[in-house]
């Protein structure tokens, strides 16, 4: 377990799913470390990434956190790769919220992940800007691969 909180944030995903931001207090950083890089979401700003290791595993980009100005609500949270972490999530009490979808519950958005390398958060871009067409997506997928 990375993070363990009851006041998690619930941020619309500006066209895709929502996305979960659990306050920094309540993750453990002890098995995250800094990376080095850092990636510009549209709508949301620069984000710095955390890479994982812990019982004998390691990951990249496990955790994104997006240092937003004093006064935004995203400042001292951060949000979990949904590609590699389970995020178990139940709506409070009262309320008949569903859980909220990740972006590779989409097929389409899972073959991007699968056969490019597009982050599910990329692929969920492209196929909400262009819809299913898996030739077309694919195509554009390669553009990535050739700037990267």
């Amino acid at each position: 377990m990375i993070a363990s909180t009851t006041n998690a944030m619930l941020q619309s995903g500006h066209g895709g799913p929502d996305v979960f931001y659990v306050p920094f207090r309540d993750i453990y950083f002890e098995f995250l470390e800094p990376m080095n890089r850092t990636v510009d979401r549209p709508g949301w700003g620069v984000a710095r990434s955390w890479g994982v290791s812990a019982v004998g595993e390691a990951a990249q980009d496990f955790m994104w956190a997006v240092p937003g100005p004093d006064d935004s609500t995203l400042t001292g949270h951060g949000t979990f790769n949904p590609e590699l972490a389970r995020i178990d999530a139940a709506p409070a009490e009262g309320s008949d919220a569903d859980r909220p979808k990740l972006p590779t519950d989409d097929s389409m958005v899972r073959h991007l992940v699968e056969t490019s390398d597009l982050s599910a958060l990329q692929a969920q871009e492209l196929v909400r800007r262009h819809g299913h067409d898996r030739a077309k997506l694919e195509e554009i997928a390669e553009t990535f691969k050739a700037e990267s």
